[in-house]
């Protein structure tokens, strides 16, 4: 099997959330094997749960942003 090797260091994915507690840390797991050269931007639209405490733990492992726009109207 040939093995591929791509540059992801150009690739944001951009993930919008609402109260994703239960799955935004597989999802940023999965992210992290796969690309560890790309951006994530976490969007969240005002979340009541641990949403935000979850994008924090993957701060270092992968390169994050998280947006809160619980305040834009």
């Amino acid at each position: 099997m040939t093995e591929v090797n791509l540059d992801f260091s150009k690739l944001t994915i951009i993930i919008p959330t609402l109260n994703e507690e239960k799955s935004l840390g597989n999802l940023l797991s999965l992210i992290e094997k796969i690309c560890q050269n790309c951006k994530v931007i976490v969007s969240d639209d005002g979340s009541k749960d641990k949403t935000k405490k979850i994008t924090e733990t993957f701060e270092g492992e992968i390169e994050t942003l998280f947006l809160d726009r619980k305040d834009e109207e």
